[in-house]
């Protein structure tokens, strides 16, 4: 490219402006919600420690040779999902495997892993709860106070906190301190539980209940969710490599802020070694190696394709490996850190109320938003870091939802180029995918909403389906592109070679350990549960039939692929695993004649091609 000019070719591809808006994007990607929200939620579900022995072996194992792959191929190819499996046509069966996703899900349950894995309708619907608690946070002089003085039509929690005649605590407060005498009683339910459930999601009974019917209240907070996503990404990737540096380093400090709250507890200890000392009973039970498993994959956005579209903004001889190796770690640790808070306060509420740590909360997704008050609640100035700590949840929201909908956006300009081709262009495209996915996310605010969610979640975005196309991706490298060839183009891309036991992970240990997990959790399977609810088994099924969906339609797809191509067998296999990518056309500049995004307007025409 000659001089200073900013014209894009079909042949040149954006990248970020600074290397360090890249890695702050790959550590906010992982430093989500899949660490604040969904770890401790599982962790508590899976008996504690025997939830981090898989999660731990996986990160290992699995994460660091695939989430290496991913960023590499992106970087190798400059191409997002979509167009980088051109490397391997064969695979390509991947994102047709995400794309009947799209019909199924309809956006509830997890959309990033439909038509390339969109924006997760969870992530939004956390977005709505974080926003509804921090607008509480902020307008209340103390956090949960408006929980002593809301009423609804199922329960009245005025003077003394009850729930129908169960008394819990008694409220004072005193030079602006809030003060709560236990009052234990055999079927007490906490606030913030009474709170979490009749107030923000308004749930019913079940699938069969509406119980309140659609809940307007969270509405308002729903389109926030959506407009702020929107604003975000509609630069792409120069107005969110931005954003991440509020949106990683704020968690941060909210983190340790409660870790040291929270160990400092009385009986915080009881619930750290919950969340330390394996139960080795629960060891044997398939579903939590498949759940430690898959959240090994959700904490880097394994089998998604976030890491694939931003390594396709990296510079093609950035040294990838070396940026991998150092988001690995900090997503354990941050993970660790999340898991000594939850589970120090959940020892402090079991002392608090004399009970056992596991009667204390009901397992499910919304436990984080009804564990962590107890600690805001003992926090100087209460009501600033109850409002900071959700605040942080709402950016956390951001920064996970943002990379999926950029992963997304990209997919479809990959498709369809004249749609990303000018500034004006790319906002549109955004805005109707944001439209689109906010239609498809009002079953959420219903009275059986969250069993809705649940059931996506775990079917549809979780365990079998995710491990299942992980799976294909390690045998696609490790096999059909081969490991030891892969890693030669990664030499002769950033001047060193990966690993050599890579290869061995790519062709045996992950392929290994996956299989052997889902054959187990097949074999064992059990209906699904939240809390003490039990899904019908007409839902199961329907659950079976999202799983099914996504693992048939890899082998479908690639036994099309090799019907449509010519010769024999052997002949048609060779064709469909052939690169169909000019690499030479991809590599042909050097290094220094790389865009920067930095110099870019919004008038400058062609922001991202295909």
């Amino acid at each position: 490219m000659a001089g200073r000019s900013v014209k894009v070719t079909q042949r040149k591809r954006l990248h970020w402006s600074r290397p360090s808006d890249f890695m702050f994007t790959l550590l906010g990607y992982s430093i989500g919600l899949g660490i604040l929200w969904r770890f401790p939620y599982l962790c508590y579900r899976n008996g504690g420690g025997a939830f981090l022995v898989p999660f731990l072996l996986s990160c290992i194992v699995i994460s660091i040779p695939l989430y290496t792959f991913e960023i590499g191929l992106g970087q190798f190819t400059q191409r997002g999902r979509l167009s980088a499996w051109d490397r391997i046509p064969v695979m390509k069966v991947f994102f047709a495997a995400n794309l009947s996703k799209f019909v199924e899900s309809l956006g509830f349950a997890k959309l990033s892993l439909c038509l390339g894995h969109g924006i997760s309708k969870r992530y939004c619907f956390n977005l709505v709860n974080n926003s509804l608690h921090a607008h509480h946070g902020l307008v209340r002089y103390v956090p949960f106070q408006f929980l002593y003085n809301w009423k609804s039509p199922m329960d009245n929690m005025c003077g003394n906190l009850t729930n129908g005649n169960k008394s819990f605590h008694s409220v004072t407060i005193t030079s602006g301190k809030l003060n709560l005498t236990s009052q234990p009683d055999a079927n007490h339910i906490l606030p913030q539980v009474e709170f979490w459930r009749h107030r923000v999601l308004q749930v019913s009974s079940g699938f069969d209940d509406a119980g309140l019917g659609f809940n307007s209240t969270m509405l308002p907070f729903l389109i926030f969710a959506f407009v702020s996503v929107f604003m975000v990404t509609i630069k792409g990737v120069k107005s969110s490599g931005k954003v991440v540096y509020l949106t990683v380093t704020l968690p941060y400090i909210t983190l340790f802020v409660l870790l040291i709250r929270g160990v400092t507890l009385d009986g915080a200890w009881d619930g750290i070694k919950m969340f330390l000392y394996p139960k080795m009973e629960m060891l044997l039970k398939p579903s939590v190696w498949m759940e430690g498993i898959s959240q090994a994959f959700y904490v880097y956005g394994l089998g998604f394709p976030g890491l694939t579209a931003f390594g396709s903004y990296n510079k093609k001889r950035a040294d990838f490996f070396k940026q991998s190796v150092f988001i690995i770690p900090c997503g354990i640790v941050t993970s660790i850190i999340m898991g000594f808070v939850t589970f120090s306060i959940l020892g402090n509420l079991a002392y608090t109320n004399n009970v056992e740590i596991t009667s204390v909360i009901k397992s499910g997704p919304g436990l984080v938003f009804q564990v962590i008050p107890s600690a805001l609640a003992q926090l100087p100035i209460p009501q600033l870091w109850s409002a900071l700590f959700f605040l942080t949840l709402y950016f956390v929201a951001i920064d996970s939802a943002f990379g999926e909908f950029e992963a997304l956006s990209t997919v479809v300009i990959d498709a369809l180029p004249k749609l990303g081709s000018t500034y004006k262009r790319r906002a549109l495209t955004n805005g109707g995918i944001a439209l689109f996915l906010f239609s498809m996310c009002q079953i959420m605010l219903t009275g059986p909403g969250i069993y809705w969610f649940e059931l996506m979640n775990y079917y549809g975005a979780n365990g079998i389906c995710l491990i299942w196309i992980v799976t294909c991706e390690s045998l696609a490298v490790g096999w059909l592109w081969d490991a030891r060839k892969y890693r030669h183009d990664v030499k002769m891309m950033v001047g060193r070679k990966l690993p050599r036991v890579f290869d061995y992970c790519y062709k045996f240990a992950i392929p290994v350990i996956t299989v052997t997990v889902l054959t187990m959790y097949c074999v064992e399977w059990e209906p699904l549960t939240i809390a003490d609810y039990v899904y019908p088994m007409w839902a199961n099924v329907i659950g079976w039939m999202m799983s099914l969906s996504s693992i048939l339609c890899i082998p479908i797809v690639a036994v099309v692929t090799l019907y449509k191509e010519n010769g024999s067998l052997l002949q048609r296999w060779i064709s469909a695993k052939t690169s169909k990518i000019d690499f030479a056309s991809i590599h042909c500049h050097d290094n220094h004649d790389q865009i920067s995004i930095s110099s870019l307007s919004p008038d400058d025409g062609k922001l991202l091609e295909a």
